[in-house]
């Protein structure tokens, strides 16, 4: 599930963090730039920020976010002992791709990058086979649209739109299900499930007329 994808990153970073005693160990920075599975699993790259918010070390794709308001805010969040803490970001104009942030030795920050299809949102939603007008989203905290994926996925930024907005409600306060939008012919089944570890949303929007049991059908998403 996404849950156990986002535990398992976060599982990773931490171990890498356990294995160095100080933000600026060489040998830790070597692995981090050449560990296939770390630099697999964060697609967006990781970096290691000193306790004064200095990179100490980094290694892939950390070009655009690295210097970046919401990496401090995430070094924040996890200085006040929320960990792990993940974040979404838009991507300037590119894909949208998540943060997540461990603590690190002597005061330190581990922070990966990677886009939501990493996760294998793309497979999961395969098994849901959705009809023609069906869609899937993940939402972050902030309700940011991290991914989208069907005929809404365009205009997927709107996510408080009146269609999925009760499923984000829902959703945001740990709840899991389906209920409906609209009447007649465009009568929709939002199903709806958190990720707890991120306080993301995923949701699923599909025309009844083309759905067969979505509650059922929409429990392969669900933590």
């Amino acid at each position: 599930t996404l849950t156990d994808g986002l535990e398992d990153r976060a599982r990773l970073l931490q171990a890498y963090g356990s294995g160095s005693t100080a933000a600026g160990d060489i040998r830790f920075a070597g692995q981090l730039g050449s560990d296939p599975t770390l630099l697999g699993s964060f697609d967006r790259g990781v970096l290691w920020l000193s306790a004064s918010g200095e990179v100490a070390a980094a290694s892939g794709d950390t070009g655009g976010w690295a210097g970046g308001a919401e990496v401090r805010q995430l070094q924040a969040r996890v200085r006040a002992g929320h960990a792990p803490v993940a974040a979404g970001l838009t991507g300037n104009g590119g894909p949208a791709f998540a943060l997540l942030a461990v603590p690190a030795p002597e005061g330190g920050t581990l922070i990966g990058g990677f886009t939501p299809a990493s996760l294998g949102i793309d497979h999961l939603l395969d098994d849901l086979q959705l009809g023609e007008r069906g869609s899937g989203f993940i939402v972050d905290a902030s309700r940011v649209v991290l991914y989208a994926r069907g005929s809404s996925a365009g205009t997927a930024q709107q996510a408080d739109g009146a269609a999925i907005l009760p499923g984000i409600t829902r959703a945001e306060a740990g709840e899991s299900g389906a209920l409906f939008s609209g009447s007649g012919f465009d009568l929709f089944a939002v199903g709806y499930a958190p990720v707890p570890t991120a306080g993301w949303s995923v949701l699923v929007r599909e025309s009844w007329a083309d759905a067969v049991g979505p509650m059922a059908r929409f429990s392969v998403l669900t933590p």
